[in-house]
């Protein structure tokens, strides 16, 4: 189907593209290139706030989700009106949280995003905890998928 918003981000940075219109604009970051600790960027305008690494973009129900892999977070940007606050990751390295909110887990270095829509569940690549973390995004508990895949078949690549 066709989607009518692309979203890209350059120079850290946030742009959507209107494709009906081809109109492009700055939904978010200021330009600059930092970390903050604690709620630093949480509930307030999104053209304010500062990434460090965005890595990876994915939006659901007029929200966008921005990993930024340096700053062990991720983000939602509401699309209505250009708020940010921490969805997943407190902003220090590590690996913790499975069951509980994912504002409070942490990540280490999450990258892509990728968004399931009929069951409102966001997997982010928690890249060096070698994990899928899954957000149920209706109640927000962060889980790890892969002590729930099952591998059948020969795995010892011989």
């Amino acid at each position: 189907p066709f989607q009518r918003y692309m979203f890209f981000n350059t120079k850290y940075r946030i742009f959507k593209l209107d494709r009906q219109t081809d109109l492009v604009y700055h939904i978010a970051g200021t330009g600059d290139r930092t970390c903050h600790d604690g709620n630093y960027e949480n509930n307030k305008s999104a053209l304010e706030a500062v990434f460090y690494s965005i890595t990876g973009l994915a939006e659901y129900n007029n929200v966008l989700y921005v990993s930024d892999s340096m700053c062990n977070r991720v983000w939602a940007i509401d699309l209505n009106t250009l708020v940010i606050s921490s969805v997943a990751g407190n902003g220090t390295q590590g690996y913790s949280g499975d069951g509980g909110h994912a504002s409070l887990a942490l990540l280490n270095r999450p990258r892509c995003l990728e968004l399931v829509r009929a069951s409102s569940l966001l997997f982010i690549c928690d890249s060096l905890n070698n994990q899928i973390r899954e957000i149920n995004l209706m109640n927000m508990e962060i889980s790890s998928v892969q002590a729930r895949l099952h591998f059948s078949g020969n795995t010892d690549n011989s």
